[in-house]
């Protein structure tokens, strides 16, 4: 074999042990992951309303780079804190998380950090809660939502579905008052652990039988229950998700 073949395998072997984690965690993984998502559900009975939202919310978010959206804001606004490193939701693999919660008529819920909504819109369009909120700090991401909530109803009647009373806040979750949520959804994979022991406490003042969906980082206090521990379909890739009631 030639010098020339050899020097092929080597470049494509090198290509390979660089960018084959990365293909594996943010492509193949992902791609395997949501496969054996839509095998699961389609055994639901209520499959094809599920389908039917999820088609509501693409037609939502259709067009719109949230993504680029929240860089500029961050851009203009001067900041590069990781803890605004922006993630987003699917929205199937999101439904399921919140269906563990066994969410109910009159539950009011958080995502604390919303960005563009879409977590907000799930709660409120796969089930029929009494009232979701989201809480953005960054202005033109709250903005971005409450646009789309605008836009959310008009399309709401061209698709006939149904949405819980939504709310966006432009405010510092730190400082919002949460105590009258059920579930509560936060990102804090790239919370620094200052801001995640603010919170924390903010989350020892929920009331009884309220439930936190958190990502990557776990809650290791007797008040706190674990109700699931998954791994489950991000934007960024397959991700810990993490489920509590408190006690």
């Amino acid at each position: 074999m030639s010098l020339n073949f050899y020097n092929v395998i080597v470049l494509i072997l090198v290509i390979f042990i660089i960018w084959g984690p990365w293909l594996w965690r943010y492509k193949i993984k992902p791609y395997l992951s949501h496969r054996e998502l839509q095998k699961k559900l389609k055994l639901y009975p209520h499959w094809k309303g599920l389908i039917k939202t999820e088609y509501f919310l693409y037609d939502l978010y259709k067009g719109l780079n949230t993504t680029g959206i929240s860089k500029q804001e961050r851009k203009k606004l001067g900041i590069d804190d990781d803890a605004f490193t922006y993630g987003e939701i699917e929205f199937l693999p999101f439904y399921t998380i919140l269906d563990k919660t066994k969410p109910q008529v009159g539950d009011v819920f958080y995502d604390l950090g919303s960005g563009a909504g879409k977590a907000v819109f799930v709660a409120a369009s796969f089930f029929k809660i009494k009232k979701a909120y989201g809480v953005e700090l960054l202005p033109g991401l709250c903005d971005l939502a409450n646009a789309q909530l605008g836009k959310a109803k008009d399309l709401a009647r061209v698709h006939s579905q149904h949405i819980a009373d939504i709310e966006f806040l432009q405010e510092d979750f730190l400082h919002a008052d949460i105590s009258n949520g059920d579930i509560i959804f936060i990102n804090a994979t790239c919370l620094s652990y200052h801001s995640w022991e603010k919170l924390l406490a903010k989350l020892m003042l929920l009331k009884k039988g309220s439930r936190v969906i958190v990502t990557t980082k776990k809650i290791q206090h007797a008040s706190f229950q674990v109700i699931s521990q998954t791994f489950e379909v991000m934007s960024w890739g397959v991700n810990s998700v993490n489920i509590y009631q408190k006690v």
